[in-house]
Order: C-alpha cells, then structure tokens, then sequence
C-alpha cells in the first residue's frame, strides 16, 4: 500500500520501500518530520508517481529525503500498540489493547473501539492509528 502524502502528519511512523537505493533502510521505523511538494517537476522525471518529497528522522536522529512513492505504512501489530501507550486487555480472551479506558483496538480485527461504539472503522497501520488517537485526544501518542 503506498501512502498518500496528505494522509501523513508531522511526527507519524513510516517505512522507506525504495529497490534503487537505501535499501539497508527497508523495514526501519522513521518519524515524519516533514512533506513537501516537488514544485520542480524536472525532478521527478525519473520518479514519475512522486508528487512529494517527504522528510524523515532515523535513528540516531538521522534525517533523510524520500520522494513519496517509496513510503510504505508499518501495519499495526503488538509491539507497536505497546510503543503508542496502549495495554494488553488481560480480562478478555480476545487480544484488545487499551488506550484510556474508553479506547480500545481489536487486534483480529484492526477496529476501533470509543465507548460502546465499533463504528470508526479498520486501522491496519501505524500512521493511520497515531492520527486516530491525535484526532480523538488531541495529543500524539506517547512513545
């Protein structure tokens, strides 16, 4: 699944998908610290799909450029419910991870719970998640 640059927010975790280059980079969790438009269309002649240039920060605080058709999301998993503050739901035989205690994910099934109400739809990747919990408690996820 590409990432359409608009769904991206400052501070988001992504991946780098590039076969040409930096490919000891493919995988590694990178924070979003910025997304610009290529205004110069010469250059992206050779990157046709790419409409914007999205800035990264590693580890180490490395930062690189990547033009947007090589983002890739982190699809949602245990470790990384734990990372964004959540808690394993130890009452449950289903595996429901805890955000406060009206939040809660389903991770079979990649939904979201707020109250009694299942109605927000399936969040399979990281960003998608961080820009839920921002919309829903105007704050980032701790990590």
């Amino acid at each position: 699944m590409k990432i359409q640059a608009k769904d991206l927010r400052i501070g988001n975790f992504v991946t780098i998908e590039n076969a040409i280059s930096w490919l000891y980079l493919k995988g590694i969790p990178m924070v979003v610290i910025g997304v610009d438009e290529i205004l110069d269309l010469r250059k992206t002649v050779s990157f046709p799909f790419s409409k914007y240039s999205i800035r990264l920060e590693g580890e180490e605080g490395t930062k690189y450029s990547q033009f947007d058709q090589f983002i890739q999301p982190i699809k949602v998993n245990e470790e990384w419910l734990i990372k964004l503050g959540f808690i394993k739901d130890v009452d449950t035989s289903f595996r429901w991870f805890l955000l406060e205690e009206s939040i809660a994910y389903d991770l079979d099934d990649h939904c979201i719970r707020i109250s009694d109400s299942w109605e927000f739809g399936k969040r399979k990747y990281v960003h998608e998640l961080q820009n839920l919990i921002y919309a829903l408690t105007l704050s980032d996820a701790k990590l």
